[in-house]
């Protein structure tokens, strides 16, 4: 290996998903081949001369190479590499774009910091400018809302395995991958979160720990309940005769104590064990008073089994009670926080909005029905914005007029609006 590279190997190892040795080269695979990026990217060391490579820094495979993506770059690169000792070429491949950056002075580690610093702002930027591309090449989108920056990876962390610790590296936003099939998915902000769990929770699978909090009955402050603990309760104290007769519920409990972030998916669960349990007891009962009753005794002793029965079934009667007690206060509490979290839902949209009237006039919302790049032209004193004929009619109608809105976010960037109007200002 080259002098200039002497002491950064355990960097490399430590930042990389895999370094490969090669005769003439120290190929750092940032980030690998993924459901969300067509082919790893790659940063390539040459070890006879003072020069770095991104290869597929930004690939083709499945969108066409959007406009002005290189002026992205370049911008990214003049803010980390400023000056003189430092030259950026950008080379086309069959199905990808390269790097190549140059520079006559040692690296250390701050050069390499900023050079994964440096693409991370440029790809970031390409996820939020040139939407339809990086949705179709890299399986994620950047959007804003209520003002904050937000990449939404349309990929579940199941199917993306390891990668999405390399590719969290690489994105400068907060982002979410999407849900799974039992609706975990996982945020770069706050981890796992569960969507089948109720919101406030303290919920951890490594930690095997499922805590929800749900009004107390009083009406005073919220109760804690382990739902680990509870379903371990009830299914510990189920009666023998009855997991013998209802196998496909004690196979739904135990499914449960192991993935207790399915709970509000599979509450019905816990409905049915406790029409089922209740509808045993009922039956018992009858059974008991059938059975025990004897025909011949006086009265006395006919009400004492009626309303005792043997020491043997009393317990077990006992037992039952328990368990359905603690069914039904579990069922009660899970009920409780679903409305709780309706309602805070709401009320968090209602102070999001709320705030944003103190910012602006009017809130915008909809849904992208297209996105392009356009260069705008000089024309007369000023410049000009070319729409085809095919654009105004399907945006516009019929209508000769428009209404033309410029809006500023949070964030401070400016936004251009252009919408129909009947009337002429």
């Amino acid at each position: 290996m080259s002098s200039w590279l002497d002491g950064f190997e355990d960097y490399l190892e430590e930042e990389c998903f895999r370094v490969e040795e090669l005769r003439d080269r120290l190929d750092c695979v940032l980030a690998p081949e993924s459901v969300i990026r067509p082919k790893p990217i790659i940063l390539s060391f040459s070890k006879t001369e003072m020069v770095v490579e991104v290869l597929n820094a930004f690939t083709f495979v499945r969108s066409k190479r959007p406009r002005q993506i290189t002026r992205v770059i370049r911008n990214h690169f003049d803010r980390f590499f400023a000056g003189d000792d430092f030259s950026l070429s950008i080379y086309d491949e069959r199905d990808s774009l390269g790097l190549k950056i140059e520079f006559s002075t040692g690296i250390s580690e701050s050069f390499l910091l900023n050079l994964i610093n440096f693409y991370s702002e440029a790809f970031t930027e390409v996820l939020f400018s040139y939407r339809d591309y990086s949705l179709s090449e890299f399986r994620r989108i950047g959007v804003t809302v209520f003002g904050e920056d937000l990449i939404l990876v349309l990929a579940s962390f199941r199917e993306l395995d390891e990668a999405i610790k390399y590719e969290s590296n690489l994105m400068t936003k907060e982002f979410l991958t999407r849900p799974d099939d039992e609706g975990v998915y996982l945020s770069s902000s706050s981890g796992f979160d569960y969507l089948n769990f109720p919101l406030l929770s303290i919920a951890s699978r490594k930690q095997g720990k499922f805590i929800f909090y749900a009004p107390s009955k009083e009406g005073e402050g919220l109760v804690a309940v382990d739902l680990v603990a509870e379903l371990r309760y009830i299914l510990e104290n189920l009666p023998d005769d009855f997991r013998d007769e209802e196998k496909e519920l004690v196979e739904g409990l135990n499914e449960l104590l192991e993935k207790p972030y399915l709970i509000l998916a599979k509450i019905d669960v816990l409905r049915e064990l406790e029409r089922k349990l209740g509808a045993r007891r009922e039956n018992k009962l009858l059974d008991i008073i059938s059975r025990e009753v004897p025909t011949t005794i006086t009265r006395p002793a006919t009400m004492s089994f009626f309303m005792f029965g043997t020491e043997r079934e009393e317990e077990r009667k006992e037992s039952v009670e328990e368990v359905l007690k603690r069914l039904r206060g579990l069922i009660d509490n899970l009920e409780m926080s679903e409305i709780l979290e309706s309602k805070l839902r709401k009320m968090l949209v209602n102070r999001i909005i709320s705030g944003e009237m103190g910012e602006a006039e009017m809130i915008f919302s909809g849904k992208v029905v297209s996105e392009k790049q356009r260069k705008l032209h000089r024309f007369g004193g000023g410049l000009a914005l070319y729409l085809s004929r095919e654009e105004i009619q399907d945006i516009l109608g019929e209508d000769e007029n428009v209404r033309i809105i410029f809006l500023r976010d949070k964030s401070g960037k400016k936004r251009i609006i252009i919408e129909s109007t009947e009337t002429e200002d």
